[in-house]
């Protein structure tokens, strides 16, 4: 956790990594040589944290800074400070439908499933079954990913990815699918996973043409404004409160 500063009942800073990247051959005056040094690789997102509904916005970094690698550090983290596992940090999704998000977005380039072997059958998902029962596995994995060059993208009619789409949502697997959208601003990304049945809310906002960080500030007018009914009177009794004091449950 980068420096931070508390704007009333917001919150803005930084969260990052940093670790051994790759090695290089730089040249040293002393040795008057070129020398083998590893790198240090490392990178920040900014974010915005509204404490009175603990909404929090945060910037993604493209192929390196994700939802889930974002939350999970940034829900390691509180945990660490408070010596407790009392938080959990999920995104707010745009519930959508498989049907719904295949029918907006104008290319799929990526999908990942986990098929898991069913019981009682396969309803008649007869390449799905080859797979894990040719195989004798217990689940299957697979990934599919589009020809940059093709506009067409994957082939979601192909008879294999409707029927392990259908297996997986049906409680025998997942399904995340990367497509493009179009919108005002042109092309964008969107993701699909159905274990959340949608999409996590994105948006775009200026960014430092330097650092390509995004402006603090801009990310705060992200933050919804709305009070503690933000989240629904569930989510609220599973991510907000902490749990009883003589519980012994860890989840």
């Amino acid at each position: 956790m980068g420096q931070n500063r508390r704007d009333g009942e917001v919150v803005i800073g930084r969260i990052g990594y940093q670790r051994p990247g790759e090695l290089a051959e730089l040249w040293d005056d002393d040795a008057n040589d070129f020398r083998e040094t590893r790198l240090v690789d490392g990178l920040t997102s900014p974010f915005a944290l509204n404490l009175e509904n603990f909404a929090l916005v945060f910037q993604l970094r493209s192929g390196r800074i994700k939802h889930t690698s974002f939350t999970g550090a940034f829900q390691a983290l509180l945990n660490h400070a408070s010596g407790d596992t009392l938080w959990r940090v999920r995104p707010i999704v745009q519930g959508v439908d498989w049907e719904r998000w295949e029918g907006a977005v104008t290319r799929v380039r990526h999908i990942e499933f986990k098929l898991e072997r069913p019981n009682p059958n396969y309803h008649g998902r007869g390449q799905v079954e080859r797979i894990i029962e040719g195989a004798n596995a217990r689940l299957a994995r697979l990934v599919l990913d589009a020809d940059p060059a093709d506009p067409d993208g994957i082939d979601i009619t192909d008879a294999l990815v409707r029927e392990s789409i259908e297996h997986a949502i049906g409680d025998y697997g997942t399904v995340k699918a990367i497509g493009d959208i179009r919108t005002d601003e042109g092309i964008q990304e969107s993701v699909w996973r159905s274990d959340i049945e949608g999409s996590p809310i994105e948006t775009r906002v200026p960014v430092d043409p330097e650092t390509r960080e995004a402006n603090p500030e801009a990310l705060r007018d992200e933050l919804p404004q709305s009070g503690p009914d933000l989240l629904d009177q569930e989510l609220r009794d599973e991510f907000v409160a902490p749990p009883p004091a003589d519980t012994d449950d860890d989840e």
